[in-house]
């Protein structure tokens, strides 16, 4: 079974976590804000959703995002 693709990028300073056609879903970003909370991550939520600060080296929020999304998708930094 093929895995899907979150693509993460900065966008206005800030790390974006988006699906290859936009924006991830309201209840994937309740998780994914669940999980960031439980590992007491830094984070912001914007208009946009949500919002990691672009000075956190890509190395740290790969791991993090890798092991959320361990099964369920591919994590590409573009």
């Amino acid at each position: 079974m093929d895995m899907e693709d979150r693509v993460v990028r900065i966008l206005d300073g800030y790390w974006r976590i988006e699906t290859p056609e936009g924006k991830i879903c309201m209840e994937e970003m309740a998780a994914l804000r669940s999980y960031l909370d439980e590992i007491r991550y830094p984070y912001e939520i914007d208009k946009d959703g949500i919002a990691v600060h672009g000075s956190i080296l890509w190395s740290e929020i790969e791991e993090r995002l890798l092991h959320f999304y361990d099964g369920v998708a591919n994590v590409i930094p573009f």
